[in-house]
């Protein structure tokens, strides 16, 4: 399974964990794959974590973007949703990049982006790659919960026999 998948299916199992009308059989294994799933992800998830350097750069980064957005009537900054973020709308898209090439070109900040860029890379190459060897608890079809949705049931896949 690669840490994507597990990922994921810790994503899924979250969303049954407080199902109502469960077996015990269906609720232990989902705990169990909590507690064994959890740490793998959390020790993945540190390589990535920014430095108070990177927060602070990434901060002023925002800050930037929030300056050169486009306003509304009140004055604030007008953002486009993006998935499950959103964006600000540039005004000037040029005098925007050239203020975030300063930015990214201070001394101060230069070795802590280019170390998080390498970081975030090698994280996206983790998330390809096959997890450590994880013993999951498997659940019998007849322990599933009739309550349970078609998309909660996608996210537990992995775990039904």
């Amino acid at each position: 399974m690669t840490n994507k998948a597990l990922i994921q299916l810790l994503g899924g199992l979250q969303t049954v964990k407080n199902i109502e009308g469960a077996s015990f059989p269906f609720s232990y294994a989902i705990a169990k794959n909590i507690r064994v799933i959890t740490p793998l992800i959390e020790t993945l998830r540190s390589t990535i974590k920014p430095s108070e350097k990177y927060q602070e750069y990434d901060e002023k980064r925002v800050e930037l973007a929030r300056n050169h957005a486009k306003k509304d009537e009140n004055g604030k900054p007008v953002e486009m949703v993006i998935g499950q973020g959103s964006q600000f709308i540039i005004e000037d898209q040029k005098s925007f990049e050239a203020d975030l090439k300063k930015l990214q070109n201070d001394p101060a900040y230069e070795k802590e982006i280019e170390s998080f860029d390498r970081r975030a890379s090698e994280f996206n190459k983790a998330l390809d790659g096959e997890s450590e060897k994880v013993e999951l608890h498997m659940i019998e079809q007849s322990d599933v919960p009739e309550k349970i949705t078609p998309g909660q049931l996608e996210g537990i896949f992995d775990i039904i026999k």
